[in-house]
Parts: C-alpha cells; structure tokens; sequence
C-alpha cells in the first residue's frame, strides 16, 4: 500500500510525480544560479582567508554538484513516470534525501565558520538557513509522493490507464 494516494493539489501520485519532477528542475535552475551568483561574490571577496577559504569553496562545490544530480535525476523521474518504469524513479528517491543531508553538511560548515569568527555575513547567511528549512518541506513532500507512485508502480497500479 502505498504511503499517499493524492500527492500536492493532484488526484494522484502520478501526476503529483510529474509535478514534483518540474518543480524540482526549477528548483535546480533556480539554484545553480544563485550558487553560481554567490560563487562569483565569493570567489572576488579577498576577505576570507585560509580554512573559512577552503571550507565555504567545499560547500559551494558539494551543493552544486548535488543539484546537477538532482537536475539529471529529475528528467529521469519525468521519463520514468510517462512510461511507467520504476526503477526511473530510484534516482530521485536517492537524490532527494542526499541533497538534503549534503546541504545540512554544507550550513554545518558555513556556521562553523560564522562561529570562528571567519565569516562576516552572519545574517545574510542566516537569513537564507531560515529559507533552506521552509524550502526542504516541499522536497520532502516530493520525496513521499514520488516513493508512493514508486510503490503504486510495484504493486501494479498506478499507470496511466489505471487513473480513474
């Protein structure tokens, strides 16, 4: 049985699946670019020095790695759900929940450098800890409701032509 059988504003997981799917291709494009934008800002700041250097260098790179997996797993899942295929849907499940896990590491390590002092933009960076944790629930809420059309597809429902 599967863990929803209406995912978001959707009738079905299905098509809470394929919804999930844009929206976390939008999520991905929208935060390679501000990444990228505070990659830049970063990089042309001259005052972080050693270990804080290296460290916030570290966590740009996990996050960004990570959201082109979570880009690449997303046209997977959209793939897979147009044709019922559910190992289509294992590279989202898996993408999801590392690319929380990688970005809590990545706040872990900016806030041990807010902490040592090496880090000046304590409420920049804070300010956008508050939006990762508003912005981790609708992951999470994606992550069930693809893992649920996965369980559909085990048990033999939740294809096309089985939606009423």
């Amino acid at each position: 049985m599967a863990i929803l059988t209406r995912c978001c504003c959707f009738d079905n997981v299905r098509t809470g699946s394929k919804a999930c799917g844009v929206y976390s291709l939008i999520y991905c494009l929208v935060s390679v670019g501000i990444l990228l934008w505070e990659f830049v800002d970063y990089i042309e700041m001259s005052s972080y020095t050693g270990a804080a250097r290296k460290g916030l260098y570290a966590a740009y790179s996990i996050d960004l790695v990570v959201l082109i997996f979570l880009f690449i797993a997303s046209i997977i899942l959209l793939v897979g759900v147009a044709k019922n295929s559910k190992c289509m849907l294992i590279p989202y499940m898996v993408a999801i929940p590392l690319l929380i896990v990688l970005q809590l590491i990545s706040w872990i390590i900016v806030f041990v450098f807010i902490g040592m002092g090496e880090v000046a933009e304590h409420v920049i960076d804070i300010a956008q800890c508050v939006v990762w944790f508003v912005v981790t629930a609708p992951k999470i809420l994606c992550l069930i409701c693809v893992l649920s059309q996965y369980q559909e597809l085990k048990d033999g429902r939740g294809r096309q032509y089985n939606m009423v």
